[in-house]
């Protein structure tokens, strides 16, 4: 009878220890994306990138600090997209804010200490065409991130039903910028459902998104699979942020 009990009591120890290890490492992951929350939201843009952004686009002061805002709302996103187990990448639904990455990037000491400490690598920008997720999923990517509970304390911004990163074009009046409304948004839905239900599960979207995002890199894996942010991302026309 030991000789039974023994090798059971054994796995059951195993199993044990086994399920209190992963558990750790699902509060270990969670607590550093709720500290790299925190530091995206409490950020300070360097004053030049602000200075940039208005030269370069002609946005007033007022202006051009809601498109920071709707940077850090990216960025936040791209964090948040380490828990998704659909899409790869993050699009961008916004020129204005696009505009605003780009001219941080420039910044190039202060985009890389940023990155750093935010997403644990360097956040690329690369061309769309180069994305391995197509534009309307990455899209509907990034909205499924504002569907979700914000990581940190502070809560998504919003501009009545419709995400800010998703909003500002219109708000501002952007040229060239990307209009999206309600209906934009459902067709959005509408997609990243097709998405989940043709993995067995997520959604995805159509939209005119311009970069991606991929959140493969940073040494954090979701449960489950799916995106890690971090390193080797991508931004460009008709993507998001994307790994590399």
């Amino acid at each position: 009878m030991e000789e039974i009990l023994f090798p059971l009591l054994l796995i059951a120890v195993v199993a044990v220890a086994g399920f209190a290890w992963t558990a750790i490492k699902r509060k270990r992951r969670l607590a550093l994306l709720q500290s790299r929350a925190k530091f995206i939201q409490q950020y300070s843009f360097p004053a030049e990138l602000r200075n940039r952004l208005q030269r370069n686009t002609g946005l007033d002061l007022a202006q051009s600090g809601r498109v920071l805002e709707g940077l850090r709302q990216y960025f936040l996103a791209c964090l948040s997209a380490q828990r998704s187990r659909i899409a790869r990448e993050v699009g961008m639904p916004s020129k204005a804010v696009d505009a605003a990455w780009h001219e941080f990037i420039v910044l190039t000491k202060e985009y890389q200490q940023f990155c750093d400490k935010a997403f644990g690598k360097y956040l690329h920008h690369t061309p769309g065409a180069m994305m391995a997720t197509p534009a309307s999923a990455a899209l509907a990517n990034t909205l499924h991130q504002f569907r979700q509970p914000a990581i940190g304390p502070a809560q998504w911004a919003m501009l009545g039903t419709v995400p800010l990163l998703f909003a500002i074009d219109r708000e501002l009046g952007f040229k060239d910028g990307h209009m999206h409304d309600e209906s934009t948004i459902h067709q959005l839905e509408a997609t990243r459902q097709m998405q989940i239900a043709s993995m067995g599960g997520g959604s995805s979207a159509s939209g005119d998104g311009d970069h991606s995002w991929s959140s493969s890199d940073s040494g954090i894996s979701p449960d489950g699979g799916g995106s890690s942010c971090g390193g080797g991302s991508s931004c460009g026309g008709g993507g998001g942020c994307g790994g590399g």
